[in-house]
């Protein structure tokens, strides 16, 4: 679920934003990603995508507004 709305996101971002700001913001949540996935275990049950993805929700509303 996680994996299938980081694409999705990404996907977003590059058609609303010039090629090089959209390649940071892409380096950037590929870092987070190994991060959460090594320090933070916990991040692949269900729960834990759901809460990473509501904070998504709060902070890119206008990504949902596109998805739906």
């Amino acid at each position: 679920m996680l994996e299938e709305f980081a694409k999705k996101y990404h996907q977003w971002r590059r058609r609303t934003l010039p090629s090089a700001v959209a390649d940071i913001e892409w380096r950037r949540a590929q870092i987070e990603r190994t991060i959460t996935k090594r320090f933070l275990p916990a991040a692949s049950s269900p729960v834990r995508q759901r809460a990473i993805i509501d904070v998504f929700r709060l902070v890119e509303p206008k990504a949902f507004a596109d998805f739906r």
